[in-house]
């Protein structure tokens, strides 16, 4: 099994509080920034380049990538606390952007719109990509 593989994805546990116990953060960040270039999970195009995100331990809600259309009442939150900071948005290959919600705008992929993967803070212009969110390749 690939280390890509052994990535506990935000889907499958509850809380990132307990992901992130379990993930060794030298597979994935070497000198203080993404390891490995970083890829939609879903469809696998290719995101950021390696080294180009600075890691970054941060906990905040994003919506959960998978979410109930039956429900009604808001949209069901996951804690991350792993991410990579994007400070300029044109380093990305690929990354799409949803309108501004509350100060945010959340990140997608650009080819299938697999997310959130990740926030934009309008205010400081940087972007954050949840460690748990792609694939590691």
């Amino acid at each position: 099994m690939s280390e890509a593989e052994n990535l506990p994805t935000s889907a499958a546990v509850a809380e990132d509080a307990v992901v992130s116990a379990e993930i060794n953060l030298e597979d994935f960040v070497d000198d203080g920034k993404n390891k490995k270039t970083l890829a939609c999970k879903y469809c696998g195009c290719k995101i950021l380049e390696n080294g180009c995100g600075k890691y970054v331990h941060l906990e905040r809600s994003l919506p959960a990538e998978l979410q109930d259309k039956r429900k009604t009442d808001g949209y069901v939150h996951e804690k991350l606390v792993h991410y990579f900071i994007v400070e300029n948005m044109y380093t990305f290959d690929n990354i799409g952007f949803t309108h501004t919600i509350d100060e945010t705008k959340y990140l997608s992929c650009a080819d299938c719109d697999a997310g959130p993967i990740g926030y934009f803070d309008v205010e400081s212009k940087h972007s954050y990509v949840g460690m748990t969110r792609v694939k590691h390749i």
